[in-house]
């Protein structure tokens, strides 16, 4: 992954995001987001109406996902300045940083990703935004 991002200090989302669309060997693509298993990275770029800096985020699947109607839920590890939820240390605690949490999968007819949720709470919005997930054997 380090020439793809070779006049950035570090990667950013949006490297692993395309990186992950169409990866080089020994990286796989999941196609299907209900194929994921734990270890599998998920990347998706910023959706525009977040107005951020950002380039977007990416996970490590902690579990396999269960579906929830259209979407998959799924325990994820990240470095985030907001936790996934009741769940997640980070929002219990009012901290930062490297944490556990469930997000959401929003699947499409095709059986891809193509959004997300940042929590199973109800009130959380879906971003409909590219996703990529690779897979490392």
């Amino acid at each position: 992954m380090g020439a793809i991002a070779s006049h950035h200090r570090r990667p950013l989302a949006k490297h692993f995001e395309a990186f992950f669309s169409a990866p080089a060997a020994p990286w796989t693509r999941v196609y299907r987001a209900n194929d994921l298993v734990p270890g599998d990275v998920i990347a998706w770029l910023e959706p525009p109406e977040t107005h951020s800096r950002n380039t977007g985020h990416i996970v490590i699947a902690a579990d396999r996902p269960h579906a929830r109607g259209d979407e998959l839920v799924i325990r994820v590890i990240d470095s985030s300045h907001s936790g996934h939820g009741k769940g997640d240390r980070r929002v219990r605690e009012a901290r930062n940083g490297l944490g556990t949490g469930d997000l959401v999968l929003h699947v499409g007819a095709d059986g891809r990703a193509d959004g997300y949720r940042w929590s199973t709470w109800k009130r959380s919005k879906l971003f409909l935004t590219p996703v990529a997930i690779g897979h490392l054997p």
